[in-house]
């Protein structure tokens, strides 16, 4: 809060003589030195401005969802802010799986998963360790989680159904032997029956100079078909936090799966797509939604050896 005091300085023995105070200086305001001589017309000799030091004055014009507070923009009821854009709440029942709500990454309880964590029946919001390297997470307690691994394809499994949504995370590469770490949604990798019952899922990836999109049939059956690997125009760095959003959906017309991958480097440019595509050969299966809605899993996966840390892992529906 900001006080001031507009006065007019007069020569001694006069007293200075006061204009206007006001406590909370939030308002640009004018004020006018005018002059009479006896009977003649008022006469303005001097108009002063007022600014606040914050710079208000005229109410400033804020974004979309957006309203201005007296002191800032503010985000209109059901937005929240995102690098400096109002975008709309995710309602709860959106929500397919929160780390910290659903897996309690922030309860401040640290522990090592080597195994399981949680309930990892159908959608039991908990999750599994698997695949070669020995992996583990180390759940920091703080919503932070470290995913080791020593050679090979280390993973951990969340049991959440999902079909068309969006698998928002912070990630952290904090070893150069990390090759990459790749995420693969709308997956029944481990689930029973033929290839037909267990799509391996619908695959992004992301390393310190690439990203890349592919499709996985069943069980290391790729499918090569639409997939693609693109350079980074801005290179990650190791020891780095950055945010990573990766959206996939049918297309309307249902002949296709459409996917978008943004980054957020931190630098204050907000999210930056690196990723955009389609599958347009998909395996009719791949889009049998109520299979995927019985259940289904997604999972991230460090490739290499080493250690990447996860933090604020969301999937939403979409």
């Amino acid at each position: 809060m900001t006080k001031i005091r507009v006065f007019a300085k007069r020569p001694t023995p006069l007293e200075d003589l006061n204009i206007v105070t006001i406590n909370d200086f939030n308002t640009e305001f004018t004020v006018d030195l005018g002059q009479q001589l006896d009977d003649k017309p008022e006469e303005i000799v001097h108009t002063q401005t007022f600014t606040p030091e914050t710079g208000t004055g005229p109410t400033p014009i804020c974004g979309s969802h957006s309203s201005w507070d007296g002191e800032k923009c503010v985000c209109d009821v059901g937005y929240h802010d995102e690098n400096g854009e109002c975008v709309a709440d995710v309602p709860d029942d959106k929500v397919l799986y929160d780390s910290n709500k659903d897996g309690h990454w922030d309860n401040g309880e640290k522990r090592i998963v080597k195994g399981s964590e949680g309930n990892i029946k159908a959608n039991g919001k908990g999750l599994y360790m698997a695949a070669s390297g020995k992996p583990q997470l180390e759940i920091q307690g703080d919503g932070e989680a470290w995913l080791v691994t020593k050679p090979g394809f280390g993973r951990f499994y969340v049991a959440a159904c999902n079909y068309n949504a969006r698998l928002e995370f912070e990630f952290n590469i904090m070893a150069g032997s990390v090759d990459n770490l790749s995420t693969k949604c709308r997956s029944r990798h481990q689930m029973g029956g033929n290839c037909e019952q267990k799509f391996g899922g619908l695959g992004t990836h992301v390393a310190l100079d690439e990203v890349g999109f592919k499709a996985e049939k069943c069980h290391n059956i790729q499918d090569q078909k639409d997939a693609q690997d693109v350079k980074l125009k801005k290179k990650l760095e190791l020891n780095k936090w950055y945010k990573s959003k990766y959206e996939y959906k049918d297309a309307v017309d249902g002949k296709s799966i459409e996917y978008v991958r943004w980054l957020d480097y931190g630098d204050g440019n907000g999210w930056v797509k690196v990723l955009e595509g389609a599958h347009k050969h998909p395996l009719p299966f791949y889009m049998k939604r109520s299979l995927y809605e019985e259940q289904s899993e997604f999972w991230m996966r460090l490739n290499g050896s080493g250690t990447i840390a996860l933090k604020n892992l969301r999937l939403v529906s979409i």
